[in-house]
């Protein structure tokens, strides 16, 4: 009959992640930059952090085409664990 089934067919274009993956998301981040400035204790995390993060986020924000990481579509859930996992700090 050519009537769709589904009325919300691309519903999950619209959609964004849930409080619990936003978490994880974000502790993934903290890992990461942790890692990259040798523990949250180093005098480099202290002095550097703040920039990474900042740096960090505005990449994944081009990358993912949102306006936050809380923001970002289900379907690119696990390609951003691996994004931020392997993202380095890039001099703007």
């Amino acid at each position: 009959n050519g009537i769709s089934v589904h009325p919300f067919p691309h519903f999950v274009d619209y959609s964004t992640i849930n409080y619990k993956q936003q978490q994880e998301l974000l502790q993934t981040a903290r890992q990461r930059v942790n890692n990259l400035l040798g523990g949250a204790h180093s005098p480099k995390y202290k002095e550097k952090s703040k920039s990474y993060f900042i740096n960090l986020w505005n990449n994944f924000k081009e990358k993912y085409s949102t306006g936050s990481y809380k923001d970002l579509n289900p379907k690119y859930y696990e390609e951003a664990f691996d994004f931020i996992s392997e993202w380095e700090y890039v001099e703007a």
